[in-house]
């Protein structure tokens, strides 16, 4: 691990000197390295033998500051980029290392020439080197699959040392799992402290002050609809069951970046005759593959991404299930009337399965900002 944060340091140097000779860099691009020193947390009592020890960790992330655009001024010109991440488990033949690439936007909740407190949203692909294997790695009950989804949420402090280097100290939580695409799927949980440097190839080129200019239009009302197809497995380990969903949202921009919206739901679940089966429900409600939901939704604007948090409850549910109260998160790509989106749905924060969706804006009424 020692060496692999000095190579990381190494690359950041190397980079930075060639900023400043040949390599021609955008004024507003930033490099970052960190090292992460964490732990599991064992969310459920049957994961604490998973813990052997503190966890070290580091990433390296390449960002840019969005100085220019409109929707940026609203978050206070946000870093926005891409990042690769490395943690070594500590468990070498059970949970192996984790190796992820994400994208990230990082916002500023204070800002000062020379002082930063900011907090930042983190989504990508991780890779483990070891999961589940009924025969040679049953004591992994986290993950059960190679790839996996790689979330992290953070909060740092940044530091001026000189114009173009900043200090950075923080904490984060790292979240790796699969959305029930393969079982086991406990999925890991890894709180951490993390210390870093941030070098800025031009930070004079950045003008902070600018004041907000509008577009000249904006959709206060749009209404939504949205399929999604998907997959998940259930307990014995490999059977396998298609999902998917329709749902329609009816919205109101209630701020230039916050959306606010109600909808329908209709989930199918082919899982679900599998399930019923191990309870005393009648064998005619056991065949039915559908269910239905109302939510209410709230959605955070980047330009045309949204991120989105949804919590629903189940309608007309006539069996004895775990429990009625579903949730949503996830993130939508908006292109004219077009709409791309990956999404998890889970119970209270217990992954049910992942969407893949493409869905249509059939009704938007623009105002004048």
């Amino acid at each position: 691990m020692q060496k692999q944060i000095l190579l990381i340091f190494f690359v950041c140097i190397s980079v930075m000197g060639m900023a400043g000779g040949k390599l021609k860099i955008p004024s507003d691009y930033n490099i970052e390295s960190r090292f992460h020193y964490g732990f599991i947390w064992p969310h459920h009592e049957s994961m604490r033998y998973l813990q052997r020890g503190h966890i070290p960790a580091f990433d390296l992330r390449i960002n840019r500051t969005m100085h220019i655009e409109n929707w940026a001024k609203l978050y206070r010109q946000p870093d926005l980029g891409i990042g690769f991440y490395h943690n070594n488990m500590q468990w070498p033949d059970v949970l192996g290392k984790i190796n992820a690439v994400y994208g990230f936007i990082k916002i500023p909740i204070y800002r000062k020439p020379r002082f930063f407190i900011n907090y930042s949203f983190a989504f990508g692909t991780a890779f483990m080197s070891e999961y589940f294997d009924v025969k040679d790695n049953y004591f992994n009950i986290a993950i059960g699959s190679f790839t996996n989804v790689y979330l992290n949420f953070g909060m740092e402090a940044q530091a001026a040392i000189s114009n173009n280097l900043h200090f950075l100290l923080g904490i984060d939580l790292s979240h790796v799992s699969n959305g029930a695409i393969r079982k086991p799927n406990l999925g890991l949980n890894l709180p951490a402290i993390n210390i870093g440097i941030k070098y800025s190839v031009n930070p004079q080129a950045i003008n902070f002050r600018k004041k907000y200019v509008p577009d000249e239009n904006i959709r206060k009302f749009d209404v939504l609809l949205i399929g999604s197809a998907g997959w998940k497995e259930i307990m014995p380990k490999g059977n396998t069951y298609f999902t998917s969903s329709f749902w329609v949202d009816a919205g109101y921009m209630i701020t230039k970046k916050k959306r606010m919206g109600i909808g329908l739901d209709i989930f199918y679940d082919a899982s679900i005759v599998r399930r019923m089966e191990r309870k005393e429900v009648d064998e005619s409600v056991r065949r039915n593959k559908v269910r239905q939901g109302v939510h209410i939704s709230y959605d955070l604007i980047f330009d045309k991404i949204y991120f989105t948090i949804q919590t629903g409850y189940y309608l007309f549910v006539n069996w004895n299930d775990d429990i009625n109260i579903y949730n949503r998160f996830g993130l939508r790509y908006h292109h004219n009337k077009f709409i791309y989106s990956l999404s998890l749905k889970t119970h209270l924060g217990r992954a049910d399965f992942i969407e893949w969706s493409i869905g249509y804006a059939l009704f938007q009424k623009n105002y004048k900002k």
